[in-house]
């Protein structure tokens, strides 16, 4: 295996070759533990930063970040923790107030808030119109206070009982509590096989967005001591209700409860890391070649194994590996002797894993001197190629990659698959940044593996000499668009069916921008051929309502989506550059999306 490493590959022309050992010792460098995973906003993030900074430099590149700096900066939230002010107590009528014993903490979730109102008990809070049940039929939860189980009814029937059951999902359950006009909810583990055990809380991971709602997750204890007071039996409610598979819900008379749910979320600062070839014709529009170098820290809730919180996530392939293939390109390209026409940007983005931040703020603001951009060629996870695949996506971008393509990797032996869609089935990326702004981009990419989000991805599972050999046809296949000032013309894609998520699934086709801190969903542009785009939505329109649910952020939408079929017709507010819009746009089917 470190024959491999002595391996180097050599870009046409005079620039030197693509380091094996190089990009390895990259690798190593940002996959470190020291670097605690590299969550965006944290100090192994930052140390990252520094080190992509400190490479740029040396290769005499300039910087093209604020102020004639290296960093574009840009807020990122950190982690949604329990403060220490939440509380709940018993208000019989004409009677003082009684604080409930037994254990209680916010949902990470919660709105920082506080309710007071009537308790009703809402089963397992879940409204599911595919397989009809409906735990908030009959029950008027307008203003009052939700008393839900955790988890679906008989949920210990199941084959694997932690498997994913729609409605399911804390957030689920806490939107449609707000969506049925409930003032708070409270949660309570139960007594199914499923629950944790010594009725243990669902731990805070990572950053969480407000669900609109305060809502306390409660010890079985409190929530007994809750339904007693009316004289309700909760045992053998949910008994009934996992027997009979239909809803047991009640209000619960002359009860009432006040709640206060302390969360805290913070926000720190996150850095892109941008480095300039400059070119000579910067008129002629820049090229990116970009990579992200954050990841998941202590994990959290983006990671696939939720028993591993509090553990390093190292990411050496997500995305270690392509910030290494970056620094290579770099200095390989900046070394050639000669600049091209165009202007080669290289950018390490921070704030992908929240939602494309980073790459959504390059192209909100460009750096001053690069001019609009002409393309973007994107690399996340190229460490571990198997026999020299590699997926290549956005070919349907522009008609100017295939031919650069197959021309750049002819002596490289890469067995490249082609694809003309700019999204991919298996997730996100920052190319898509660009894309939604009109802009050819290219996407490389070796798979998805069994380490994917989780700690066990480590640097000593990469393969270097493949990710050499990707880099190479990405270092060359960017030297051609910048090499002269020929037109990337621009192509809109089909976009591919997403690996996850059930035929039955509704699907809008709205694209959203993560970085946009609007009321509402602000779309960065619509799928092709999509219902959205039949519709005539558009990139810049803050969706604000679909159907009867009330859209205030990305969380709202999926919900929203979950509560409709394929065929229905339902009414969308929008604003469009301040006007308020409603357009009836029919659903459509699809396997996951928006």
């Amino acid at each position: 295996m470190r024959l491999l490493l002595l391996l180097a590959l050599s870009p046409p022309g005079d620039g030197p070759p693509i380091a094996v050992p190089d990009l390895f010792a990259h690798v190593e460098f940002l996959a470190d533990d020291a670097l605690e995973g590299r969550r965006s906003g944290t100090r192994g993030a930052d140390r990252a930063a520094r080190y992509v900074e400190s490479r740029f430099r040396a290769l005499g590149l300039e910087p093209a970040g604020e102020g004639g700096g290296w960093f574009q900066e840009f807020e990122v939230p950190l982690e949604t923790s329990a403060g220490n002010s939440s509380s709940l107590a018993l208000k019989p009528p004409g009677g003082p107030v009684a604080p409930l014993a037994g254990r209680l903490q916010p949902l990470p979730l919660s709105a920082s808030a506080e309710a007071d109102g009537e308790v009703v008990f809402a089963g397992y809070g879940i409204t599911d119109s595919e397989s009809g049940h409906d735990d908030f039929a009959g029950l008027d939860a307008k203003d009052r206070v939700v008393l839900v189980l955790r988890f679906a009814p008989a949920m210990q029937a199941r084959e694997d009982p932690h498997a994913p059951v729609r409605g399911a999902d804390l957030r689920d359950k806490v939107l449609n509590a707000r969506q049925h006009g409930a003032a708070g909810l409270l949660l309570l583990n139960g007594w199914s096989p499923a629950a944790p055990p010594d009725d243990a809380f669902d731990p805070f991971r990572g950053a969480e967005s407000d669900g609109g709602i305060p809502a306390l997750q409660v010890s079985n204890e409190a929530a007994l001591a809750i339904a007693s007071a009316a004289g309700f039996d909760l045992r053998a409610a949910q008994a009934a209700i996992d027997a009979e598979r239909k809803p047991r819900s009640a209000p619960l008379p002359g009860v009432r409860v006040a709640l206060k749910a302390d969360v805290i979320r913070r926000k720190g600062k996150a850095r892109n890391v941008l480095g300039l070839l400059r070119g000579t014709d910067p008129s002629a529009g820049g090229v990116v070649v970009g990579a992200h170098y954050d990841h998941l820290g202590m994990g959290g809730r983006d990671s696939i194994d939720p028993k591993a919180a509090g553990e390093i996530h190292n990411g050496a392939d997500d995305n270690a590996s392509g910030t290494a293939a970056l620094l290579e390109i770099a200095r390989s390209l900046a070394s050639r002797g000669t600049r091209p026409t165009r202007s080669l940007l290289f950018a390490a983005f921070s704030g992908e894993e929240e939602g494309l931040l980073g790459s959504k703020r390059l192209v909100e603001e460009t750096p001053a001197g690069v001019g609009p951009f002409a393309a973007m060629l994107n690399l996340d996870m190229v460490g571990r190629s198997r026999g020299g695949q590699v997926d290549v996506g956005g070919v349907g971008t522009s008609p100017r990659w295939k031919p650069a393509i197959d021309a750049a990797g002819a002596d490289l032996g890469l067995q490249a698959r082609l694809s003309e869609s700019a999204r991919t089935s298996f997730g996100g990326s920052d190319h898509e940044s660009f894309y939604g702004k009109g802009i050819p981009v290219l996407f490389f990419f070796t798979g998805a593996h069994e380490d994917y989000h989780k700690p066990s991805d480590d640097a000593s599972k990469v393969n270097a000499a493949d990710a050499a050999r990707i880099a190479t046809l990405c270092a060359r296949v960017a030297w051609t668009i910048a090499s002269s000032a020929e037109p990337v013309p621009f192509s809109k894609t089909e976009d591919p069916k997403p690996v996850s998520g059930g035929g039955m699934r509704a699907w809008l086709g709205t694209v959203p921008d993560y970085g946009a801190s609007d009321k509402g969903v602000r779309l960065s542009g619509t799928s092709a051929g999509s219902p959205a785009e039949k519709a005539g939505l558009a990139a810049g329109d803050v969706v604000k309502r679909i159907g009867e649910v009330k859209v205030e952020n990305v969380h709202d939408l999926t919900f929203a989506l979950g509560k409709y079929r394929p065929g229905e017709e339902v009414e969308v507010d929008f604003d469009r550059g301040g006007e308020a819009r409603t357009i009836k746009i029919t659903l459509g089917r699809r396997g996951g999306g928006w």
